[in-house]
């Protein structure tokens, strides 16, 4: 779930240690939009459908925006503090998702 703060609050968003001050206007995702909406904070943003790579069922990440790929981190539970753009974001996923399972 993904949606926009309208009005400011104070809340953890999801993959973040701490809580702080979300401004209006942030997108946020997951749990914590949930919350937000529910006490009317923020507004549902419509899903956009994602382009699958046929080779390896797996999301083109390429093809997703910075905010998509950021979401999809979070949901993933990757830690991309460091990355300072789109590339070192997806970089962070390829390697996550190369890693074994625990």
């Amino acid at each position: 779930m993904k949606a926009i703060v309208t009005r400011e609050f104070d809340g953890r968003p999801d993959g973040e240690a701490l809580a702080r001050l979300i401004p209006a206007g942030e997108l946020i995702f997951g749990e914590l939009a949930q919350v937000a909406i529910a006490a009317g904070d923020a507004e549902l943003i419509e899903e956009e459908s994602v382009e699958v790579d046929a080779a390896d069922n797996q999301p083109d990440l390429d093809k997703m925006t910075r905010t998509d790929l950021d979401a999809l981190a979070a949901e993933r539970g990757i830690d991309i503090k460091t990355a300072k753009n789109k590339a070192e974001v997806i970089a962070l996923l390829k390697a996550a998702a190369e890693q074994p399972a625990a």
